[in-house]
């Protein structure tokens, strides 16, 4: 029987329907996530980490352009990491001056940070993590991101975490509102320098976030590698599950959805054990790449271009950075030629979680909060059917 065209064009909008179906539920899943943290703090934790685009925010930043420069401005670039902490109503966003690879290391590195501040700040260890992530392998899906969950089950720094991510080429609506409140700031506020931008960002918006420089970064990769297994595969799943078993591993658990029934966690024989011990000691601080970068020539190049457009403090600043940038640069090629490297005294993240009995938070600004995340719920359910127009010169936007 032969297919025609109809046939065909039926069976790609089922398709496509489905699609749009297990999207519109793994939001749903999401914003469930994010309600239980806001009620219940000191049970659950809710986390989202994304990046804004790259160009953004590259530096020196002038909301009008002029022509003197051609082109030279924006010689430094620069990339904001994104982090929302639901329960705590907290933003946070990290400026990455691209002296690392964009990896695991510095996904990991920000996650410990945050851990450690809401730990710090709000006296917070809930048991239970749900961590959501942008579905891309070189930095958020891979097994050193699934090997250091399995290591903060194993500490105790948590008793369990839910990793989720939503699908290729899907955005995440809060995350990115962040996002989107920054370019439109930077669309309306010229940015010259580092502190600069950290004003444009903590003015972007309210609740003012948190900002801050990556400025050394530990080398989380080559501590776990040795203590890891490797995996295959693991890109076509959605959502990954780890908790401590019976015997005192840490049992990995996955499955195509976070929407997926209770009992259709795999493998289904048994759980996998990423981690095969656990990593004792402390991370080498990560040694800068800089291929990125602009190089200490560019940097001065760069400045003398567009200097005219800056104030005195401002020129002073770069000249001020560009030497930093130098001495320091100079010091990692010393260390490398030496064979030595930087060593971290402390531990990468040394508090547990602590059990609580039910705590019912009433206050008034959670339950505004959380009729907020219905109204999200409802809308995603919720939207009105399509209809025919019989007069459309009343509508004259449409035409």
């Amino acid at each position: 029987m032969k297919t025609t065209e109809k046939d065909k064009r039926a069976k790609w909008l089922e398709q496509k329907k489905r699609h749009i179906d297990q999207q519109r539920e793994e939001r749903k899943k999401y914003y469930a996530h994010i309600k239980k943290s806001v009620s219940k703090p000191h049970k659950y934790l809710s986390l989202i980490i994304d990046g804004m685009d790259q160009g953004k925010s590259h530096l020196p930043h002038f909301v009008q352009k002029s022509k003197v420069e051609k082109g030279n401005t924006g010689f430094f670039p620069t990339h904001i990491t994104g982090v929302i902490a639901h329960g705590q109503d907290l933003k946070m966003c990290f400026i990455d001056q691209l002296k690392w690879p964009a990896d695991a290391n510095v996904t990991i590195n920000i996650l410990v940070t945050v851990l450690k501040f809401i730990k710090d700040k709000f006296g917070l260890s809930p048991p239970i993590l749900y961590l959501q992530m942008d579905n891309c392998f070189r930095d958020c899906k891979n097994l050193y991101i699934f090997g250091f969950c399995a290591y903060l089950v194993k500490i105790g720094v948590f008793k369990k975490i839910r990793l989720s991510y939503l699908m290729v080429g899907h955005t995440h609506e809060d995350v990115d509102e962040m996002f989107s409140r920054i370019s439109a700031a930077l669309s309306k506020r010229s940015a010259t320098t580092i502190p600069a931008l950290h004003t444009v960002i903590h003015n972007a918006f309210t609740p003012e976030p948190i900002t801050a420089d990556l400025n050394n970064l530990l080398d989380i990769k080559s501590w776990l590698s040795p203590h890891i297994k490797g995996l295959k595969n693991h890109s076509w799943p959605h959502a990954f599950r780890f908790v401590k078993g019976k015997d005192g591993n840490v049992e990995m658990t996955y499955r195509n959805w976070s929407t997926s029934g209770k009992k259709v966690w795999m493998p289904k024989k048994a759980p996998l054990k990423i981690l095969k011990k656990e990593p004792k000691g402390t991370p080498p601080v990560l040694q800068p790449e800089y291929r990125k970068c602009p190089t200490v020539a560019d940097l001065t190049r760069g400045l003398e271009q567009t200097k005219a457009r800056f104030r005195p403090d401002e020129v002073d600043w770069w000249n001020k950075y560009i030497e930093q940038e130098e001495v320091e640069r100079q010091r990692w090629v010393t260390l490398s030629k030496e064979g030595k490297r930087y060593v971290s005294d402390c531990p990468v993240i040394s508090h547990k979680y602590v059990e609580v009995k039910e705590v019912q938070e009433d206050d008034e600004e959670s339950k505004k909060r959380i009729e907020e995340i219905e109204k999200l719920l409802e809308k995603t359910n919720n939207f009105p059917e399509v209809s025919i127009l019989d007069d459309i010169t009343k509508f004259e936007c449409l035409r």
